[in-house]
C-alpha cells in the first residue's frame, strides 16, 4: 500500500493541486535564466579576455590576461547573478508553500508569472545597465514576492 502511496497516488495528488504544474515551470524557467547568467560570467569573461585566475589563462593557450580583478563588465554580470541568489531561491520556497496551502488560486498564478518574468527583465536590463526598467523590474518582482508572504500568513492564519 504505501508504495502505491509514494509511486502513483503522491504524485497525482501533487498534479491535481491547483497552481502546481504552473508553479513547476516557472521553477524551471527562473533556475535557467539563472543558469544563462552563470553563464553569461564566463562569455562575458572570454569576450573581455581578463580573468582573475593563472590557470583559466593557461586553458586559453596565454591569450588572456590575468587580471588582479575581475573586469567591470564581468562584475556586472556577477551582480546580477547574486541578486538572482538573493531573491529568487526564497520565491520559489514562499510559493511552494503558497501553492501547498491553497492560497487563493488566481492571486498566487499571477505572482508566480509576474515574479518570472520581472525577474527574466530584472537581469536583461542588469547586465545591459538600463535604468529605470531594473529597478522597475526589481520592484515588480519584490511586490509579487510580498504578495505571495501575504497569502502565505492568510492561509496559515485562517
Amino acid at each position: 500500500m504505501n508504495d502505491l502511496l509514494a509511486r502513483q497516488l503522491l504524485p497525482e495528488m501533487l498534479l491535481s493541486t491547483p497552481n502546481m504544474k504552473l508553479y513547476a515551470l516557472c521553477t524551471v524557467a527562473l533556475l535557467l535564466k539563472m543558469q544563462a547568467v552563470g553563464v553569461a560570467t564566463g562569455v562575458v569573461r572570454t569576450r573581455r579576455g581578463v580573468v582573475t585566475n593563472a590557470e583559466d589563462a593557461r586553458r586559453k593557450g596565454g591569450t588572456i590576461q590575468v587580471a588582479p580583478s575581475e573586469h567591470p563588465d564581468v562584475e556586472r554580470v556577477q551582480r546580477a547573478h547574486r541578486n538572482d541568489l538573493e531573491n529568487i531561491p526564497p520565491f520559489l520556497l514562499l510559493s511552494l508553500v503558497a501553492v501547498l496551502l491553497g492560497a487563493a488560486e488566481g492571486v498566487t498564478a499571477a505572482s508566480l508569472i509576474l515574479f518570472t518574468l520581472a525577474r527574466v527583465g530584472h537581469s536583461v536590463t542588469y547586465v545591459k545597465g538600463i535604468q529605470p526598467w531594473r529597478s522597475v523590474s526589481y520592484g515588480v518582482g519584490l511586490l509579487a514576492q510580498l504578495v505571495v508572504m501575504a497569502l502565505v500568513v492568510q492561509r496559515a492564519l485562517t
